[in-house]
């Protein structure tokens, strides 16, 4: 019998991003952002996306001075009431913050028409590095391409989720993926944008959906 750890596909839980809320209570107000690895934002209120140590998306806008982050679609997570550390953003290089800035809540809703999902890394870039001494190519390592994720599901367009997908789909709009399964023993999240979709039916089989998610910037893991 083996002694290794293992999670079952059946019953995780799988979450998509279907809008940024920009009802009451709205979104938070930003009045600092630290220049640091990772960046660190002071705000109103964490309430909004939970307790200390939840983790969460966020959209900014009206950046002042730091505009880099305009329009940024980030991971987060929560480090007190009025604190969020910016998963994946090194500001040390960025603008000065200079006043304020919004940040939406992003609205996760559980997906359950999935049947298959899987996360395909990119090969990261090579740099050659050869040189008039070198006896053959040489190169190092460049960045590294999370890849794609591509998932399977029930086919059913006039759902809130599906409907989020291809309002997304349609305006290229950056979303989010986040993932983990029975009992959350890990979980991961993944920023990018739906590059694909498709839909396939025939007789005596139901109508079955598929999409291809371009993953851009960090796979951002949950820790304690």
């Amino acid at each position: 019998m083996s002694s290794g750890i293992s999670h079952k596909f059946q019953n995780s839980v799988i979450r998509v991003l279907t809008a940024f809320d920009e009802s009451s209570p709205g979104p938070m107000t930003v009045s600092a952002i630290t220049k640091a690895d990772p960046a660190v934002a002071t705000v109103n209120s964490t309430t909004v996306l939970g307790s200390t140590g939840d983790y969460g998306v966020v959209k900014l806008s009206s950046v002042e001075g730091m505009t880099e982050l305009e329009d940024a679609v980030i991971v987060v997570k929560v480090v007190n009431a009025t604190t969020l550390t910016l998963l994946g953003v090194n500001s040390s290089g960025y603008g000065t913050f200079s006043g304020t800035a919004l940040a939406a809540p992003g609205d996760m809703s559980r997906w359950c028409e999935v049947t298959s999902f899987n996360r395909a890394g990119g090969s990261a870039a090579e740099i050659d590095n050869t040189d008039v001494c070198s006896v053959a190519v040489e190169t190092i390592r460049g960045l590294k391409d999370n890849g794609s994720i591509t998932a399977d599901f029930k086919f059913a367009p006039e759902t809130a989720i599906q409907l989020a997908i291809k309002d997304f789909d349609d305006s290229g709009d950056l979303t989010a993926i986040n993932y983990s399964p029975p009992g959350g023993a890990w979980s991961r999240w993944a920023i990018g944008y739906i590059s694909t979709t498709s839909e396939t039916g025939q007789t005596n089989q139901r109508w079955n959906g598929s999409l291809s998610f371009r993953v851009t910037g960090p796979i951002i893991q949950e820790t304690a």
